[in-house]
């Protein structure tokens, strides 16, 4: 094949549109922004990991020796230090917020999730945008799209939920690494990159150390050097998760898991930090409940096919890296005594997949244009409407940071809508052009 990635044509409008779209929706404070962030003001405001002044406001803690922690893992925390830093002292957010939780203020949570969540959000959706256009010409907007927008992503881009930037830093790795055994440069260095977003992935969420093993497996097989070096770059973050620990629970090897509070520390005890073998009855309703995957974004049927298709191919290494990765997601998901997590759009577990198995978009695409597209649409519509309300079962439904800045509730929901119906043209634009161009009589010539 060609290039791992390649960029395609209005790459960077198709992106905004997607990013302004899903970012669009505003979801009420939930216990994951305020355990997240409340370890960031911690760290910021006492130079402490203890967030014992916040703790009466979220169900998602560790308690250790007296004391109250973040229960998370604590890469997003770190992630919107930055933020937090520059924005307050360049007054943008309310300081009389701070004290009290800076989640207190709407536009200052949304402000913060938008440059945490947000910017994963946005990564992902221009790295499986530009593989996808590397494995099949044409077909990078409409992934991106459909991917952005038709699955569990779009939901919660707007959200300090860990799950697409943990995604994005794993899927960053996995294309890394892929470009890595294709070049004869610098092939070390990509290597290095490889493990060093693997690493960051895992600080974020403690489940994709699936991905990062698998990455890791994928380059051992055909080189050791390239191991090595990714084994090396993956060490800071390992270090830091460990130092993370010490400091917290006293010993590096102590998770926020193990301490968990409250109502799931019972469940969160058994097996491993809540993960048994897999159900076949979770699996099922992973799959096909109301919440679950497929009812609300059958596009990822398609998806899945694709990646048997691009097995057939001949990207048989990648194809099945991206299936492993689906499928340990699928497990690791069934296995857990909470398929949804708590309060979320889906089966969230699961988000980080999203972009392995949303590679093979570009072969079904690239192999059923208008029926993949039909697909894509339907996909689409049911994920932004699941954006709009999945956080508000009886009122102030489809709330946006455009109501918040004074639009009607309609009008915000309303433009919401026109950027992801914007997204999805110019990608079935790019999509049949680029089919057209393949079977003029010059381009077939050439």
């Amino acid at each position: 094949m060609g290039a791992v990635t390649r960029a395609y044509r209005r790459e960077w409008i198709v992106v905004i549109l997607v990013w302004a779209s899903a970012l669009s929706f505003f979801h009420e404070v939930g216990p994951q922004d305020i355990t997240r962030l409340a370890l960031t003001e911690s760290i910021v405001l006492d130079g402490s990991l203890r967030i014992d002044r916040w703790q009466d406001q979220t169900v998602d803690k560790a308690v250790y020796r007296g004391h109250y922690f973040s229960d998370k893992a604590p890469g997003m925390s770190f992630l919107a230090i930055p933020s937090f830093v520059v924005l307050r002292k360049a007054g943008v957010l309310r300081e009389a917020n701070v004290g009290p939780g800076i989640w207190k203020d709407r536009s200052d949570l949304w402000t913060l999730r938008a440059l945490a969540g947000g910017l994963g959000f946005l990564a992902l959706v221009v790295l499986v945008g530009r593989v996808a256009e590397g494995v099949e010409p044409g077909t990078g907007a409409i992934t991106a799209a459909s991917v952005g927008l038709g699955t569990l992503a779009a939901p919660l881009a707007a959200t300090m939920f860990g799950h697409l930037v943990a995604g994005a830093l794993g899927f960053a790795a996995f294309v890394a690494a892929w470009s890595g055994l294709g070049a004869t440069t610098r092939r070390d260095l990509r290597f290095a990159v490889a493990g060093l977003c693997a690493g960051l992935a895992v600080l974020t969420e403690y489940q994709t150390v699936f991905i990062a093993g698998a990455v890791l497996v994928y380059i051992a097989v055909r080189t050791l050097r390239g191991a090595a070096f990714f084994v090396a770059a993956a060490v800071p973050s390992a270090v830091a998760l460990g130092a993370y620990n010490a400091a917290a629970f006293d010993s590096p090897f102590h998770l926020s898991y193990r301490y968990v509070s409250s109502d799931f520390a019972t469940e969160q005890a058994k097996g491993f930090f809540g993960i048994g073998v897999p159900d076949l009855g979770r699996l099922w309703k992973v799959l096909f409940d109301l919440d679950g995957l497929l009812p609300r974004s059958p596009i990822l049927v398609l998806a899945a096919v694709g990646l048997v298709l691009l097995w057939r191919k001949g990207i048989r290494a990648e194809a099945a890296l991206c299936g492993v990765v689906t499928l340990a997601f699928l497990a690791l998901n069934s296995g857990y005594y909470d398929i949804l997590g708590g309060g979320s759009p889906g089966p969230r577990f699961f988000v980080p997949a999203l972009p392995f198995l949303g590679v093979g978009l570009a072969c079904s695409f690239g192999r059923w244009p208008r029926l993949t597209l039909a697909v894509a649409v339907l996909s689409v519509g049911l994920m932004t409407y699941r954006s709009g309300t999945w956080f508000y079962p009886d009122e102030g439904r489809f709330l946006t940071i455009w109501s918040l800045l004074g639009a009607p509730i309609g009008a915000g929901a309303a433009f919401a809508v026109v950027l992801a119906v914007c997204a999805v043209a110019l990608g079935a634009w790019n999509l049949f052009a680029a089919r057209s161009v393949r079977r003029t009589p010059s381009a077939r010539g050439a």
